[in-house]
């Protein structure tokens, strides 16, 4: 048995964990030299699993490579996705892509 082992979270029995400080996290990486950008690439990958990929006109380019998450899935093969900063957009299936963090963990 480690010592070090966490409780585990039960909602209503005990306070709930620290959310994530993205200040102190970017002041943290700045002094430890940018090791710091793997965590933030794991926990945004968790949390915006997909990357939007299409660029063929002004208002996609705008949205190009922004990480985002899926909503809704209709018919015709649209989808809502929903970026980091809360735009919501209805596109293509086809215009996301999974990150390289989830095409490990699917594998």
């Amino acid at each position: 048995m480690s010592p070090a082992s966490p409780k585990p979270y039960h909602p209503g029995k005990q306070d709930p964990p620290e959310p994530f400080d993205i200040e102190k996290h970017q002041e943290d990486n700045l002094r430890d030299g940018g090791r710091r950008d793997a965590l933030w690439e794991f926990l945004t990958a968790k949390e915006f699993p997909y990357i939007y990929t299409w660029g063929n006109n002004p208002k996609r380019k705008s949205m190009k490579g922004q990480r985002c998450k899926i909503i809704a899935s209709g018919k015709m093969n649209s989808i809502q996705i929903e970026f980091e900063n809360g735009q919501r957009e209805c596109v293509s299936r086809w215009s996301v892509r999974r990150t390289r963090h989830e095409r490990k963990c699917a594998n």
